[in-house]
Formats: C-alpha cells, sequence, structure tokens
C-alpha cells in the first residue's frame, strides 16, 4: 500500500509540474567557401504560464515568453532587435557597440592589432532598468565565424523578488555547438 501511495505522489507531482522545456536551434554559414555551417542550440526549463509570441526576418527569429506579471524570458539570434537592446546600451557606447556592430568592432581585427585588452566582456550582461526592474542577456557566439554570429537569451521587467529564481532558469540553460558539413 505504501509503494502505491509513493508512486501516486510522485506521479500527481510530475502531472502538476509548473515548468517547460523548450529548445531552439539555429543555424548559421560560417565558412561559405568549405560549405561549413554551424548549429548552435539552447536548452532550457522555463516556467510554463506565460504567453508565447514570436518574430521573424530572414533568418533571423525571436522567441518571447511573457508572464502575467510582464516579465519575459526571450531566445533570439536576432541581435538587432534584442529585448535588451536599450538596457545593454545604457552600460556604455563600446560594450553596446562591440554586442551589436560587430562587423564594425571585429574583436579578432582588434587582437591582430594589438589592442585585444580595449575589447569588453560582453558575453554576460545584467543590470537594472530605468523602471527598477532586473535585466540579463547572454551570448553564446560562434567564435570560429568572421560574421559575428550568435544566439542570446536572457529576460527583461523581472521582480526584485523573482531575480533569483531568473538567473537559476538562465543559468541552467544548455548549449551545444556542431559543425555541419553540406554533402556535395
Amino acid at each position: 500500500m505504501k509503494k502505491i501511495i509513493a508512486i501516486s505522489l510522485i506521479v500527481l507531482c510530475f502531472m502538476s509540474c509548473t515548468y517547460k522545456s523548450i529548445t531552439y536551434k539555429y543555424t548559421f554559414l560560417s565558412d561559405p567557401k568549405k560549405d561549413i555551417n554551424k548549429r548552435i542550440s539552447v536548452r532550457m526549463r522555463i516556467p510554463s504560464d506565460y504567453v508565447y509570441t514570436t518574430s521573424f526576418a530572414t533568418w533571423e527569429n525571436i522567441d518571447y515568453y511573457t508572464y502575467p506579471d510582464s516579465s519575459v524570458i526571450y531566445v533570439t539570434n536576432y541581435d538587432i532587435c534584442n529585448p535588451n537592446d536599450e538596457n545593454i546600451k545604457s552600460l556604455g557606447d563600446t560594450i553596446w557597440s562591440f554586442r551589436f556592430q560587430r562587423a564594425m568592432y571585429n574583436q579578432l581585427l582588434y587582437t591582430e592589432l594589438g589592442l585585444g585588452h580595449m575589447i569588453p566582456k560582453y558575453e554576460k550582461l545584467q543590470g537594472k532598468n530605468s523602471n527598477g526592474l532586473y535585466w540579463r542577456d547572454i551570448l553564446i557566439e560562434d567564435t570560429l565565424s568572421h560574421l559575428g554570429q550568435g544566439v542570446s537569451f536572457g529576460y527583461i521587467n523581472v521582480s526584485k523578488e523573482k531575480k533569483n529564481t531568473y538567473d537559476k532558469i538562465i543559468e541552467t540553460a544548455k548549449f551545444k555547438m556542431k559543425t555541419i558539413r553540406k554533402r556535395r
């Protein structure tokens, strides 16, 4: 009888789970001369009480998970419309420039010119917005590509009370980067 009750409780816990797993895969052309692509995938478990919306243009996608308190978790391969663009810009021009204008502010070029020490750290950014709500942005970049392609994800409009929960969600995200060669 105890085993039946224990199994029933475990099943009930799994059925009432309040989190959902999401996975996104983005493919980038890394080397046109060799027909090599890179695929970056992001997987994480997020609270399930969201409203899902998406936007896209050409090959760029952005997926929003908006919660009742107006906080948002996002995953995107689209730098121009990153939800944290203004928040990152408020950190300083150099960080924003390297993060969003990578063609002009190329890391490899700066390193080759001996200016690598001037490249700001922008892979993991966070702070408070003008309304006192927290935000965070993480960039996973295809570092072998001269095109500066990558996937970013994070959150915006998170209250102080929920910040730790959202940080744990973001920090447990799993990434994979894979090289794909086209067949001829």
